[in-house]
C-alpha cells in the first residue's frame, strides 16, 4: 500500500506537461509581486464592499493585524513579504463573497510590478461580477 507521502512524491516527480504535450517549464515566482497582488485584490474588494478592516477580519474570523499584513504585503519578519495561509485566503474569499481564485494571481501570468495597472485592467470584469453577487444576495435576503 502506498503512503500519502510516497503518492505526493510520485506526483511531484511526474514532469508537468501542457495540453499539447510539451514539457512545461518550472514556474519562476517573484513571490513579493504575487503577494502584493493578493493584498491589492483583497483591499480593492473590501473597499468596494465598503467594509472596514475590522469588519472584514471579523467576518472572516481572522485578526485585523493579519488582514493588515496581507493588504500591506508585510509580515512580522522584517523585510519578508506576506505569505498568508491558504485557510485565511479562503476565509477572506468567503467573507467577501467571491471565489478564492479572484484573490490569487494566475500561475500562468506573472503579475506586473506595476500591480495597480494590472489590477485596474482586470477590475471591470470583477466589478460586474461583484455587483451581480451583491444584487443576488440582497434579493435573496428580501424574501
Amino acid at each position: 500500500m502506498q503512503t500519502l507521502s510516497t503518492a505526493i512524491a510520485t506526483l511531484v516527480s511526474v514532469p508537468k506537461t501542457t495540453r499539447g504535450g510539451e514539457l512545461k517549464p518550472e514556474p519562476q515566482f517573484d513571490w513579493p509581486t504575487y503577494a502584493r497582488e493578493v493584498g491589492v485584490r483583497i483591499r480593492a474588494l473590501r473597499e468596494a464592499r465598503e467594509m472596514t478592516q475590522d469588519q472584514l477580519a471579523g467576518t472572516a474570523g481572522i485578526e485585523r493585524s493579519q488582514l493588515q499584513n496581507i493588504e500591506r504585503n508585510r509580515t512580522s519578519e522584517k523585510g519578508r513579504p506576506a505569505n498568508p495561509q491558504l485557510l485565511n485566503i479562503f476565509r477572506l474569499a468567503w467573507a467577501l463573497d467571491v471565489p478564492p481564485r479572484w484573490l490569487l494571481p494566475d500561475l500562468d501570468e506573472r503579475p506586473s510590478s506595476d500591480y495597480a495597472a494590472t489590477f485596474d485592467a482586470q477590475w471591470p470584469q470583477l466589478e460586474v461580477e461583484l455587483q451581480r453577487r451583491v444584487t443576488h444576495t440582497a434579493h435573496n435576503h428580501r424574501g
